[in-house]
């Protein structure tokens, strides 16, 4: 799970453009001038608060409640529920959702082992769709895969996690980012796979999986893209590149954070959002014709029962419960018993 990958990034310089097109792309609403100090002093208000007061309060701010955008060529203002926008805060991943880890560097296993306990991501903020926005075909299919389509339970097809620190260094968030964007771009990969517009082993950049992250402290923000690679031995890799950092005590930073994440929550539910509108309607289609794949068999890697963040079930443990001797199941569960359980990591 290469961080910062240099020779990556050379590879696909595309990931990067695309990241920031996407983050960087013109607002039909401009921002107020005034918006910079107050997104600055949001952040200075709430310092002195805990972690979960200052994330909330200074991520509001951030997120305007109505907005101007263009779909097929007609301008409209819209409040972001009107789209499908939907909020977790402090959920935990689906258990197994990170994929199966190899680093290539003595860096990136630093920066693995400082967090040994992240066996299942828990973002400070998770940003996906709601159910409103899928037909009943649709969540039926969202429900088959739950593993994968609700790796947040409470929303569907998460494209932005943030992480915050209140404490410590910035890098520490971003470290934080480095699971939880994997596992996105790992269950995104699995679910075009199925629709049959993604071949796992197909070497090089997958553009069609990238998601976001935020890494946040009170002073700064950094914006990070995650996407997969696979190499020429069929080895997938889980990069994390920086886009940008916005320093909040410089003019402006404020101002443009806000027009950045507008931005990529525009992305999460207006184009990415069609583009899964159609990979479900695929995935529907194979089921009923016959010929639907199947996902490959994963590797299973003892996990100390300690360093999971939590063992309450989740909706996917109901689920699997709820299906179980049937056929719907797939390889997704994990046993339990003992001090060590086996947990399936997709490679």
């Amino acid at each position: 799970m290469p961080v910062e990958d240099a020779d990556a990034q050379e590879r696909h310089p595309e990931v990067l453009q695309w990241a920031e097109k996407i983050q960087g792309g013109d607002r039909s609403s401009i921002t107020k001038t005034g918006s910079d100090q107050k997104i600055k002093n949001r952040s200075q208000e709430y310092a002195d608060a805990n972690e979960d007061t200052w994330t909330k309060m200074f991520f509001a701010a951030l997120k305007k409640e109505t907005r101007d955008r263009n779909v097929a060529g007609e301008w409209s203002t819209v409040q972001w529920d009107q789209d499908g926008l939907r909020e977790a805060w402090n959920q935990l991943f689906q258990k197994n959702s990170i994929p199966k880890i190899d680093t290539s560097d003595a860096a990136t296993e630093a920066i693995l082992n400082k967090h040994p306990r992240i066996q299942r991501p828990k973002p400070d903020i998770t940003y996906g769709l709601s159910s409103k926005e899928f037909s009943n075909e649709m969540m039926t299919i969202n429900r088959l895969y739950y593993e994968q389509a609700g790796i947040c339970p409470s929303l569907w097809h998460p494209f932005c996690i943030v992480e915050a620190k209140m404490k410590g260094r910035i890098e520490d968030a971003i470290y934080q980012c480095v699971r939880g964007g994997a596992a996105l771009v790992n269950a995104a990969r699995q679910l075009k796979f199925l629709s049959g517009d993604l071949k796992l082993t197909a070497s090089g950049a997958d553009l069609l999986t990238p998601v976001f992250s935020l890494a946040a402290v009170p002073t700064s923000i950094a914006l990070q893209v995650h996407w997969a690679e696979v190499d020429s031995k069929g080895q997938t890799w889980f990069h994390m590149h920086h886009v940008y950092t916005y320093a909040l005590r410089n003019r402006g930073e404020g101002k443009k954070l806000r027009h950045d994440l507008n931005n990529i929550l525009d992305w999460g539910t207006l184009s990415r959002k069609d583009d899964i509108i159609t990979m479900l309607t695929k995935i529907s289609d194979a089921h009923i014709a016959g010929t639907i794949r199947q996902l490959p068999t994963p590797e299973v890697t003892e996990v100390d029962e300690d360093k999971d963040c939590g063992d309450n079930d989740s909706d996917a443990d109901v689920f699997a419960d709820a299906m179980e001797g049937t056929d719907q199941v797939g390889e997704g569960g994990a046993s339990r018993g003992g001090k060590k359980r086996k947990v399936d990591k997709w490679a």
